[in-house]
């Protein structure tokens, strides 16, 4: 659906700025500017971090609770968000929704289930507005072959990513598939059937790749059996498969089998997925302001509601249960999510070199960043642009 306009509304310019090394705030303005830091007092210094710091444990980006402030819309404006899943990794919508931080922007959503390969052609044409996906082979084929779609906000990383002593979300394997079941080593993988629910040409390809890559082994070396993740745990204890990448909360079940192990987990420090649109919601000339809006509401669910210990704050469970439809186990079996709404500099051309090893794309150089990433929306949203 593209943006509906309940009455036709005035449009601001705002300004369109390049992505630069340094911190996300080093920017280059691109054409005229009229970015404004109204409304963004509680988004101090803290509200960016360093574009390439991508190590465990770093600080990210916040501002104060109920920042940056709502400038809502003239007109109550529908927009659709496209995700196969209402669950935890989109928690800044639900909550928003929840809590009236869309509303307050004079924003309605409307989801839309469909799979991100399957939206793409929609979201270039501006028929669908924002889509919720991992930084997939897909979305860089598409963007590679002429397709004007980005990336606007980063979703969330597990903060405890790299230590395989915490239960989570990453690639779990059956103890008996390694020679030594009690000290599984990620080598012994090679030639057995890993469970994937996309295939080669999903982001979970990178995090297993590089937990592989120091071994010698490859995804290539391994059989890729399409799996929906609702299924895996049960493949894996049935020897349909040996390993299998299992999301939340589907690794909760594995992790109370002690014939089961994980043996890699997502890449440390740097979200793999977000927020996506085409052109409509990034062009000053036509509209940028509904996609501000979202950006503000989105950040500001997060600085509101989820910064910290989250999961133990009733109102903010039930939120996601009601919004959701999952049970109030599916958020409080897991451990807090860190969401993080910044796009670290790698993070797209690190995804890119599996995928051309595993011929997932179409071309053998990878495509720069910034014609990935646009930044431009949440430094302006946290008066950073």
């Amino acid at each position: 659906m593209k943006v509906l306009r309940l009455t036709s509304i005035v449009l601001v310019v705002f300004a369109v700025l390049a992505t630069a090394c340094g911190s996300d705030s080093d920017s280059s303005s691109s054409g005229s500017s009229s970015s404004s830091s109204q409304g963004t007092e509680g988004c101090k210094d803290a509200a960016v971090t360093p574009v390439e710091d991508r190590s465990p444990g770093r600080a990210v980006a916040r501002c104060e609770p109920g920042y940056p402030k709502p400038q809502p819309l003239p007109e109550m404006t529908k927009v659709s968000v496209v995700t196969k899943w209402k669950a935890e990794f989109v928690a800044p919508i639900l909550t928003g929704l929840e809590f009236g931080e869309f509303a307050a922007e004079n924003l309605e959503i409307e989801f839309v289930e469909l799979g991100f390969s399957d939206s793409i052609a929609q979201l270039d044409s501006c028929d669908l507005d924002f889509g919720v996906a991992g930084t997939e082979a897909a979305l860089h084929n598409a963007i590679n072959n002429g397709v004007d779609i980005k990336m606007i906000l980063g979703n969330y990383y597990p903060p405890d990513a790299g230590d395989l002593s915490v239960d989570q979300t990453g690639l779990w394997a059956r103890r008996d598939a390694f020679s030594d079941p009690e000290n599984p080593n990620i080598a012994d993988l090679k030639g057995q059937k890993i469970a994937s629910a996309v295939g080669l040409g999903s982001v979970i390809s990178y995090p297993i790749g590089a937990a592989l890559r120091p071994s010698g082994v490859s995804l290539l070396d391994m059989t890729i059996e399409k799996i929906g993740s609702s299924d895996m745990v049960q493949a894996l204890e049935n020897d349909a498969v040996q390993a299998a990448w299992l999301l939340d909360p589907h690794w909760v079940a594995a992790a109370s089998n002690p014939d089961l192990a994980l043996v890699a987990t997502q890449t440390p420090g740097e979200a793999l997925g977000g927020i996506y649109v085409g052109p409509c919601l990034r062009d000053p000339k036509r509209d940028r302001d509904v996609g501000l809006a979202f950006v503000r509401a989105y950040i500001r669910s997060i600085n509101t509601y989820l910064d910290g210990a989250y999961q133990s704050n009733p109102e903010v469970v039930e939120a996601l249960v009601n919004q959701s439809g999952y049970p109030e186990g599916a958020f409080t079996a897991t451990g807090e999510l860190t969401f993080d709404w910044e796009m670290k500099k790698g993070t797209s051309s690190d995804a890119q070199s599996f995928y051309i090893e595993f011929d997932s794309v179409d071309y053998s150089e990878p495509i720069s960043e910034d014609r990935v990433y646009d930044r431009s929306l949440y430094l302006d949203a946290v008066g950073k642009g």
